[in-house]
């Protein structure tokens, strides 16, 4: 893509956005960011861009996803969340991360935006997390103790009921479990 050709986009996603003259620097970063993410949209796999903070992260998300909006180009652009701040863990993340991480590792194109701490924050080797992978299908014959202990091994919670995701309860023949790929809890009868 040519400068010329990227400042004349520029200019128009500013008419577009009503955009002031950038007051701290934050759209002349995103301006930046926005040239690799549109060549993502002829390249192959996905683009990734990282911000040192989580608001710019944010931030970035947030415009990149409107100017491929402007040019249209239907990729998606996903927040890869922070798990701790480094002081605290922030459990409530890890499952949404999971998810991220899977689309990431499985998606053709795409999009995705991290801080550095995001980065930075230990994740499974990327062979070990998809051999973690669990698709079960209906009408499959699968036993319930080997299950559970899969989902033991894939750091799932044994909860009473299930409330979040990587979580599972088992009541009689009812086993309860709720995916991060999922928005709600699937339920497996025996």
């Amino acid at each position: 893509m040519s400068n010329a050709i990227f400042s004349e986009g520029i200019s128009e996603l500013r008419a577009w956005l009503n955009a002031p003259p950038p007051p701290s620097g934050v759209y002349k970063e995103v301006e930046k960011a926005v040239a690799p993410t549109l060549c993502a949209k002829h390249g192959s796999g996905p683009a990734l861009l990282v911000a040192p903070m989580l608001d710019l992260a944010e931030t970035f998300q947030y415009h990149v996803e409107r100017w491929l909006r402007v040019a249209g180009n239907p990729t998606s652009v996903t927040l890869l969340p922070e798990c701790g701040d480094g002081r605290r863990r922030l459990p409530e993340n890890e499952a949404l991360r999971a998810k991220v991480l899977r689309e990431a590792l499985t998606s053709e194109r795409g999009v995705f935006v991290a801080s550095v701490s995001a980065l930075l924050a230990p994740t499974p080797d990327p062979t070990r997390f998809q051999e973690a992978s669990l698709t079960l299908r209906v009408g499959q014959d699968v036993p319930m103790g080997p299950l559970l202990e899969r989902l033991v091994g894939m750091d799932y919670d044994d909860a009473y009921q299930v409330e979040t995701s990587c979580e599972y309860a088992r009541r009689g023949g009812l086993l309860d479990v709720f995916s991060p790929s999922a928005e709600s809890p699937a339920r497996i009868e025996y």
